[in-house]
């Protein structure tokens, strides 16, 4: 099942260069309901209608944007995850018309993931959660796009445990992703401790949406992110090659870099599951670095180094 999602995904050449010298831009737009426009009078005024409008206003610029939204309400982190991803028991499967595995298939250069909730009230723990959203980053970024996660958003319909724990789950999004990370919380939550939605940010009658001025918050909070010209994931750091020498027992990681770095390395499984972590000093301009991987099961990996400055640089491979 796993070989068969790593095939689909070479079949597809996200783990080949894609990029073209046209000039078009592709975004992919991934989440739940606020996602997929709920609360909003109209998709063009939610924030990713406002998206899409802003940067389709300049019909001269030489860039076509084309966006392609394939937010479902009501989905949680386990439906978007890569085909042949096996999930835990009693947790849903990937939908192969909302998951990652889809969003490759238009070769994107952006995705934009935006699940801020659902989770917390199907009652997933946080750790599971945050292994859910960084299988979705790595993946992404291992073909080469950029990948934005959002926030959690309060929502008035949760008790106040529930309420906490988006809290919780939102700071743990900032710091796990930083520049890749859009806060949606901090514009539509109550002032008075309660995490709950603001009433006039609030859809008329709902608990759990904004409304068109709490989508226009949020889709400033995206615009200024400048997705396309923020800084690239792989700007101080780059693992320009990724092999396995020694019968397959080792994994030889060809690095160039920016100046001379320290690093987190970490090695997830496809689950999401850290299975090694352990911090190097690579000097520049280029490292070759040795890993050990005999111990690791028959599966597909992510490689992943991080400089604790938001800049990280993720390759997949196959032990």
């Amino acid at each position: 099942m796993k070989i068969q999602f790593l095939l689909k995904l070479l079949c597809a050449g996200t783990f080949c260069g894609w990029y073209s010298a046209a000039a078009q831009k592709k975004v992919v737009i991934m989440g739940s309901s606020t996602a997929a426009g709920f609360g909003s009078s109209t998709y063009q005024l939610s924030w990713a209608g406002r998206l899409e409008d802003s940067y389709n206003i300049n019909k001269t610029d030489g860039e076509d944007t084309v966006f392609y939204n394939l937010a479902v309400g009501g989905y949680n982190t386990y439906q978007e995850l890569p085909a042949g991803y096996t999930q835990p028991a009693g947790r849903p499967s990937p939908d192969p018309l909302a998951d990652v595995t889809k969003a490759l298939g238009f070769h994107p250069d952006i995705v934009i993931i935006n699940l801020p909730g659902n989770d917390v009230g199907a009652g997933f723990s946080l750790t599971e959660t945050m292994c859910n959203f960084r299988l979705m980053y790595n993946t992404v970024t291992a073909a080469g796009a950029k990948c934005y996660i959002t926030t959690t958003q309060p929502r008035n319909d949760y008790n106040i445990a529930q309420r906490q724990a988006l809290l919780v789950m939102k700071d743990s999004i900032l710091g796990e992703f930083g520049n890749f990370a859009i806060n949606f919380w901090d514009d539509l939550v109550t002032g008075d401790g309660l995490n709950m939605l603001r009433e006039d940010r609030r859809s008329l009658g709902g608990l759990v949406h904004p409304n068109d001025t709490g989508h226009n918050y949020l889709f400033k909070r995206v615009k200024d992110r400048n997705i396309f010209r923020a800084t690239s994931v792989n700007s101080l750091i780059n693992i320009t090659k990724i092999y396995r020498e020694n019968n397959g027992d080792n994994l030889i990681a060809e690095i160039s870099l920016i100046g001379n770095q320290n690093v987190l390395m970490t090695i997830y499984n496809i689950a999401g599951i850290l299975m090694q972590q352990k911090k190097w000093y690579l000097p520049q301009p280029s490292e070759r670095m040795i890993v050990p991987i005999a111990a690791l099961p028959t599966g597909i990996y992510f490689f992943k180094l991080s400089t604790g400055n938001s800049t990280d640089a993720v390759k997949a491979f196959i032990k």
